[in-house]
């Protein structure tokens, strides 16, 4: 009867082992899910990330081309300046001319 005891014992202790790591096993897995949870987030901000830095690097190439524009567009502006300036000054002459043809008319 002592040896049923001790088997009954055996088992009784076996079967809280079993109980106690399905537990632990319950535990682990919560724990796996929400680690799981946590990674799918850092990877979301992670490849939000990298399209940001994508649409970012996009943005400089955008205005290095703007930049270029304008600079052309401010070599244009000084060249028409002088174009203007040369324009003046042809007019100035021409106008000087006229001015000795009438005097040498009359």
């Amino acid at each position: 009867m002592d040896e049923i005891n001790e088997y009954e014992k055996i088992i009784e202790d076996l079967e809280n082992k079993i109980k106690n790591l399905k537990e632990e096993l319950e535990k682990n897995k919560k724990i796996k899910d929400e680690i799981y949870d946590k990674y799918l987030k850092l990877k979301n901000i992670f490849d939000k990330n990298n399209e940001y830095n994508k649409l970012l690097d996009e943005l400089k190439i955008i205005l290095l081309e703007i930049n270029l524009k304008l600079k052309d567009i401010d070599d244009i502006k000084k060249r028409l300046y002088n174009l203007e300036l040369k324009y003046d000054m042809i007019k100035k002459e021409i106008d000087e001319i006229r001015k000795e043809l009438l005097k040498s008319i009359w």
